[in-house]
């Protein structure tokens, strides 16, 4: 069963008289449109099942679809970009991946409803849940998460986020390039 999830449209920044996406965003959006946006980590991975993925993604995980090919398609989750790829003949098999995995941190409260949800709608795929580091400063809690494709997803909460760096957690850290080409 496919999820039937879209992605908000979001402001193009690329426009051209025949780009499809010309009309989203008027000229005089565009600028504040580029001052507003943070940063969206994109992470590209082959998967056995694009139908299955993009399922396991959507319906289990709660993101949404962006742009979908044939054989390929971005799925939103937390707000970053995923691009899925139909490719069965790269995926490893677990045992050669190690200790490879993605994964994201939410407050605690998100983290515990995250959890319960996806324990709810696919327990076979929690490998484990478990509290780290009690009564520290490094207190957190883990779920670990293995989609259809077996690729491993981490999600995490701390009880301090400072905990997670020696530097402060902020976007205000974050340098950009200043060569504006592409």
């Amino acid at each position: 069963m496919r999820a039937n999830v879209r992605a908000p449209v979001v402001a193009s920044t690329t426009i051209g008289r025949n780009h499809r996406c010309a009309n989203i965003v008027r000229a005089g959006d565009q600028k504040r449109a580029l001052r507003m946006h943070k940063p969206i980590f994109h992470l590209s991975f082959p998967v056995l099942s694009l139908a299955d993925s993009i399922d396991f993604y959507c319906r289990i995980l709660g993101g949404a679809v962006g742009r979908e090919h044939a054989d390929w398609a971005d799925v939103i989750l937390f707000g970053h970009q995923l691009t899925l790829q139909q490719q069965p003949t790269q995926v490893l098999a677990r045992e050669q991946r190690g200790v490879r995995h993605f994964g994201f941190i939410l407050d605690w409260q998100a983290w515990k409803s995250f959890a319960d949800s996806v324990q709810a709608r696919s327990p076979q795929s929690v490998l484990a849940r478990e509290l780290r580091a009690p009564g520290s400063c490094q207190e957190h809690v883990k779920l670990l998460i293995e989609d259809p494709s077996a690729n491993l997803i981490e999600i995490k909460a701390y009880r301090e986020l400072a905990s997670i760096s020696a530097a402060p957690v902020s976007y205000t850290h974050l340098t950009l390039p200043t060569n504006r080409e592409v």
